[in-house]
């Protein structure tokens, strides 16, 4: 019955206050089910999206650093090839050249940590050196070599010259000119 509808009878009346008084209880209780349904579905769609996009963010810095490692992999075993075919030159030369030694010199003048691309002889007993290293602290000991080269520490070499040295993707790329005494 609905309440425009009421039997005032005093036995049913009586009957009927106690439905509508249920029927008012159950209305509420599924309302407040249903809200914190909704609200329990809105916070985990809202988590889902949350860590979809966590989850896709640290995919991609994964896949630039797993780019990155697998360029400087490259780098290093073509640095590796370059230090052994220099090795190769210089023994070749030694016999030959007063230049031998200075193949070896240039080969042996920075640590692993730093990778020579490149390193040609020019003119007048000058080297240019092309090579990349991935830290800081390198770049640091590339200059301090400079330094060490230009203040006469080195009985082989004359001067150095750091002419290029550009940061791309987390990698140092450096050109320096070395001229030999």
């Amino acid at each position: 019955m609905s309440e425009m509808n009421l039997n005032l009878i005093p036995s049913k009346a009586k009957f009927q206050a106690a439905r509508i008084r249920i029927q008012k209880q159950v209305k509420l209780i599924i309302t407040i089910v249903l809200a914190v349904w909704a609200a329990s579905a809105a916070i985990l769609f809202s988590l889902t999206g949350i860590m979809k996009v966590r989850m896709n963010s640290a995919s991609a810095n994964q896949k630039k650093v797993q780019q990155n490692y697998s360029s400087l992999q490259d780098n290093i075993v073509t640095s590796q090839k370059l230090k052994y075919k220099a090795k190769m030159v210089g023994g070749a030369l030694n016999n030959r050249f007063e230049y031998g030694t200075s193949f070896e010199t240039i080969n042996n003048l920075f640590p692993s940590t730093i990778n020579l691309k490149n390193y040609d002889l020019h003119d007048g007993g000058i080297f240019q050196v092309k090579g990349i290293t991935s830290d800081k602290v390198n770049v640091d000991l590339l200059e301090s070599t400079v330094d060490t080269i230009n203040r006469g520490d080195n009985s082989k070499l004359k001067s150095a010259r750091l002419t290029a040295l550009t940061l791309k993707g987390g990698v140092w790329d450096f050109t320096m000119e070395v001229v030999l005494k």
